[in-house]
């Protein structure tokens, strides 16, 4: 092959001495070779290229505002409307990119304004989109349509409202924009702006007349959508123009039923001041209190009761707010409501009154409270069930122990074959409870053991005639179901009678669409588990939060359970909404026998957690599971992952003091001082908290000492900053340098001092720390303990200055002396 001939760039580099001329004159010679599609070698021949390469080049220099080379591009002969493979146009590009001088000079070319990308957006959408206002009031100048839309129904306004580019919503609006246009999921710009709290955005929208009234596809306006989010003063902004706190959602959800589901107090204490109805319900009969006292938002509750909330108002299937605080066991939510005088004994239309319930779903400090309060604790279900016999059927041991503690009646019979609670407690195998409960049977009425088996026995043979309590299939509260109750008990038994019948309720989740097999599998009932797969059990059916049946395995460690789900066709990597997959469940319990059998099914070993993108080893890195790190390492996992928050797995051992996980990650080749974003080092991490056997550990393999991040800092920084006074110390004899200085000026005395830490101070000042160094406020480290009021520094400092003036005036004296 032919050599290139560098004829060009030697007259670029030598025959031209002008610097920028040279620079210009052979970008002009490469773009005109380039649009003509060849180049010349020393045979003469040309070398092909690509259809495109001229109009590749023209993009490339728009994107990069090369307006010379765009320039000479054009006037080659380049067509200005030439698009690449995705639709792209030299003006999409430098529209994107915010090149306006670019802009200017492809509109002055004849440049379509409109034309769009495979995506369907223009430039000034793409303007819009990035901020850049020069450049969209350049192409709005020039005739490009403001109210052009995407094939989603998005505009221009639409882009920069959600993104809260206030500059670029005023000159959208100024040159004509439709501020009422809503896209295919019926949002309009000014539901998009309240959605994220563009107030100033939603203020000039409001002020140009946009309507509040405009609904999206469930039927919620601008309000319903501030206040869903806890915008606060987008909310506040809204109200003061007027915005109707009557509207209702498809749901029949108000502002004020969002704002107080999901606890938004400010929120709420805006819509109350304003007089939004407060005992208004959804098609579901969910008024705001409910909701908040469902979501356990004691501050909303209190809130709302002060305000004339209905605080015993119940829904069609009798439930109040307390009796909704005590299913969900938010136990600061039913002080709250109990304070403000809530019915004790309001029951629901199935009977069960706040403390049945509480018992039942096992949530003991409610039960306490209700107990102390004067609830009765003989009130009884329909069926005559009362809370001590359901609290030990549904082996809730502290609750049983509440009830008989403050004397719950033992002899009242009901439900479970009408029997009393001792007889329940036996028949179901419970010793605790059998035990719990004999010792409070009267001596006159006491059964020796024989009797008491007898009496079982002849129960178990002899049944009272059926009763409509005992139907097996009867839905509970939270649509549960018996079947669920009995696959969570492992009562194999009674989930085969169950699964015999039609319609049973296999695949039926409750109000959280928790299933029978979720239930079967978080207890490791294995045997209840095959008959549900067999019965036809959806086996990667998941949770309302995401959690799978394969996840509750693995993370209670029920190995049997999770082989069995894995034969079954199990999914190895489902996650719930927070990223946990069964591997990353199993690995933070150090379950390693199952993530034996994940791993053997392919489980990805880097997967990551939604919240934060850390990896299992990382998790087990900052839980200080050595074997767990063991062996995920053996098994392939990235030592020197990077999760979202910039920790690696040896950062996230030292910031938690995991010495012997630190010791064996460097020992296996852990990076020692890797960062990204020039976030902190795993040194600094362990700085902080005062580990100084780990900075030890990381000092002695190579991690540097005099490293320094975002904003300056360094590991002394960071020490002397928290008061790790032997950590210091050990940076300093580890040779830290002890005067430099932080982003802001700041040398570690000045942090040290600012911050009150004495001991500190006193070390850096005897290692000859510079106490005259100011920060860019102007602040010396005395300066700095001064503002603060931090005296014991002071006064260290103080001494130190005053030493110093003595050794000087001594100086002073020698020299005058010699010089005599």
């Amino acid at each position: 092959m032919g050599r290139t001939d560098m004829s060009v760039g030697t007259r670029c580099y030598h025959s031209d001495v002008r610097g920028q001329d040279a620079i210009l004159q052979f970008a002009s010679e490469v773009a005109k070779m380039v649009v003509e599609g060849s180049v010349r070698v020393e045979t003469g021949g040309p070398v092909p290229v690509k259809e495109k390469t001229g109009v590749s080049g023209l993009l490339s220099a728009c994107q990069d505002g090369q307006l010379n080379i765009v320039q000479e591009f054009l006037k080659q002969g380049v067509p200005v409307d030439s698009a690449d493979e995705d639709g792209v146009t030299p003006l999409i590009d430098a529209a994107e990119n915010g090149h306006t001088a670019v802009v200017k000079l492809l509109l002055d070319s004849g440049a379509s304004t409109d034309l769009v990308n495979d995506v369907g957006w223009t430039a000034l959408m793409v303007g819009a989109e990035e901020g850049h206002v020069d450049v969209v009031k350049l192409l709005v100048e020039n005739g490009a349509s403001v109210d052009f839309q995407t094939p989603d129904g998005y505009t221009a306004l639409h882009f920069a409202c959600e993104l809260g580019f206030l500059d670029v919503v005023k000159v959208l609006v100024e040159f004509g924009a439709s501020i009422d246009l809503s896209d295919e999921e019926g949002d309009t710009p000014l539901i998009m702006a309240a959605e994220d709290g563009h107030t100033s955005v939603m203020a000039v929208l409001l002020d140009k007349g946009a309507s509040m009234d405009k609904e999206d596809p469930e039927v919620r306006t601008a309000l319903h959508v501030a206040c869903l989010q806890g915008q606060v003063e987008a909310v506040k902004l809204l109200v003061d123009h007027g915005a109707s706190m009557n509207v209702v959602d498809d749901d029949g959800d108000t502002p004020l039923i969002f704002a107080a589901q999901y606890g938004f107090s400010e929120v709420v204490e805006v819509l109350l001041k304003h007089n939004a109805p407060i005992d208004v319900v959804n098609q579901a009969m969910w008024s705001p209190l409910m909701r908040a006292a469902e979501w356990g938002h004691p501050a909303v509750v209190k809130m709302l009761v002060e305000n004339g909330a209905a605080i015993d108002m119940q829904r069609p299937n009798g439930a109040t707010a307390l009796n909704i605080a005590c299913e969900h066991g938010h136990l600061e939510v039913v002080v709250t409501l109990v304070n403000h005088g809530a019915s004790l004994e309001l029951a629901d239309a199935d009977g069960y009154t706040p403390l049945i319930t509480a018992a039942q779903l096992g949530h003991f400090s409610i039960v306490q409270f209700l107990v102390n309060r004067g609830a009765d604790m003989n009130a009884q279900l329909p069926s005559g069930s009362t809370a001590l016999l359901t609290a030990v059927w549904y082996k809730r041991l502290e609750v049983v122990r509440i009830l008989l503690d403050n004397g719950a009646d033992i002899n009242l019979c009901g439900d479970f074959q009408s029997w009393p609670p001792l007889n329940v407690a036996y028949f179901s195998g419970y010793s605790e409870f059998v035990q719990l409960i004999f010792e409070r049977v009267p001596p006159e009425k006491a059964l020796t053991f024989a009797e008491l088996v007898f009496a079982v026995k002849t129960k178990k043979e002899t049944p009272p005639a059926p009763r409509k309590a005992e139907s097996v299939d009867q839905k509970h509260r939270n649509g549960d179901t018996a079947l669920r109750i009995a696959c969570e008990r492992g009562d194999l038994k009674a989930v085969g009678r169950m699964l015999d019948r039609p319609n049973n309720d296999i695949n039926f989740g409750d109000d959280e669409n928790w299933t029978p097999l979720l239930s079967a599998c978080e207890y490791g009932n294995t045997e209840v588990v095959a008959l549900l797969l067999a019965k036809g059990a959806r086996i990667n059916a998941a949770s309302a939060d995401g959690t799978t049946a394969l996840q509750m395995a693995s993370e209670f460690e029920h190995p049997d359970t999770v082989k069995l789900l894995l034969e079954n066709g199990a999914r190895v990597d489902l996650a719930d909404e927070e990223g946990y997959n069964p591997l990353i469940l199993a690995a933070e319990n150090g379950y390693t026998d199952v993530m034996e059998m994940l791993l053997a099914r392919g489980a990805s070993i880097d997967s990551q957690r939604v919240e934060d993108g850390a990896t299992a080893l990382r998790i087990v890195c900052a839980d200080g599971r050595l074997d767990v790190v063991k062996f995920l390492l053996k098994h392939g996992a990235f030592i020197d992952f990077v999760d979202n928050k910039n920790y690696t797995p040896l950062r996230s051992a030292a910031w938690n003091g995991n010495t012997a996980v630190v010791q064996f990650l460097v020992d296996q080749g852990a990076s020692v001082d890797l960062t990204k974003n020039d976030d902190w080092t795993p040194l600094m991490s362990a700085s902080e908290y005062g580990h100084a056997d780990i900075v030890a550990v990381l000092v002695n393999n190579g991690a540097s000492v005099n490293k320094q991040v975002a904003g300056g800092l360094t590991a002394l920084h960071v020490a002397c900053t928290n008061g790790q006074v032997e950590v210091a110390q050990l940076l300093l004899d580890q040779g830290a340098a002890i005067d430099v200085v932080d982003g802001e000026s700041n040398s570690a005395l000045i942090c040290a001092a600012e911050n009150g830490n004495t001991d500190v101070v006193k070390l850096l000042v005897e290692r000859g720390a510079s106490t005259s160094l100011a920060n860019k406020l102007g602040w010396t480290a005395l300066k700095s303990a001064k503002e603060k009021g931090h005296e014991e520094v002071i006064a260290v400092l103080q001494k130190r200055s005053k030493w110093t003036s003595v050794q000087m005036r001594l100086v002073g004296m020698f020299r005058r002396r010699v010089g005599s």
